[in-house]
């Protein structure tokens, strides 16, 4: 029997069915491999690897902040944000200014990168998973306040409370950015991969490991700004010479096992 109707008619409408193109929406976490355009996938590879070299200027950062202030350069440009009132002091180059020059040098090169970032991740949101946005625009965030902290820290002569806030800051963007860049790595392996199993059995185990490397990381960042708090203190060179702060030493000492089993035992 004919029914009358073309191939490309539906029985309801009697018009020819359009296919409807696909659009490109934004990325929800755990959607399937198949979600993923090329267009998505190439702009989920440019932000994963900026994010990458980020991580990298982020730990280059922070150790050559460690090494400005066991070499006491922290006041060798005693001025902000320029360095004897010019961008390059070549007159007053040595070690000192050129370690305390080169932190600031790197800072301003993390924080250009962090706007680009941001700017990158609110354009082409459509194209992006829909966290990208908040977690680039709380990094941009938190260089502008570590910005702010390195300042007070060269204004307030070292005072202690703001060395320390200014490597709690740091380790914080640190943390942000290991997490965002390791979040976009994953995103991009949904295009090759099947969606992650989610078995019952296995929730409770990723719930365990989760809290595990939560507390290893809370264990490494108080170890840290405990060993920031002494410096600026002078603790050890007290409890040396004198027996006092003494207390703050043994601390310091108690928890360092903790922390490097924490690092040694941190995840590939």
């Amino acid at each position: 029997m004919q029914t009358g109707l073309r191939p490309s008619q539906t029985p309801d409408s009697g018009a020819p069915a359009e296919a409807e193109a696909p659009q490109a929406g934004p990325i929800q976490a755990g959607s399937p491999a198949d979600q993923l355009t090329p267009r998505q996938a190439d702009r989920l590879g440019q932000l994963s690897r900026l994010s990458g070299h980020l991580v990298v200027a982020l730990v280059a950062l922070v150790v050559i902040g460690g090494a400005t202030r066991v070499m006491q350069a922290g006041l060798a440009c005693p001025d902000w944000p320029l360095c004897y009132g010019v961008l390059l002091p070549g007159r007053q180059m040595n070690l000192q200014v050129f370690l305390e020059w080169f932190h600031r040098l790197d800072a301003f090169v993390v924080g250009v990168a962090l706007l680009v970032m941001a700017a990158a991740s609110l354009v082409g949101r459509r194209q992006l998973p829909g966290w990208l946005p908040w977690a680039s625009g709380l990094a941009l965030a938190l260089v502008a306040v570590q910005g702010g902290l390195g300042a007070l820290t060269v204004t307030r002569l070292l005072a202690s409370s703001m060395v320390t806030a200014h490597l709690a800051a740091a380790l914080s963007l640190l943390a942000l950015l290991s997490g965002l860049h390791q979040a976009l790595k994953l995103q991009q392996a949904l295009k090759r991969h099947s969606q992650p199993s989610t078995a019952p059995l296995e929730r409770p185990w990723r719930l365990v490991w989760g809290l595990a490397v939560c507390a290893a990381l809370l264990l490494v960042f108080c170890q840290s700004l405990l060993g920031a708090w002494m410096a600026s203190h002078w603790a050890a060179d007290r409890c040396l010479a004198s027996g006092d702060d003494c207390r703050w030493l043994l601390l310091h000492r108690q928890l360092a096992p903790g922390a490097g089993g924490a690092v040694l035992l941190w995840p590939p």
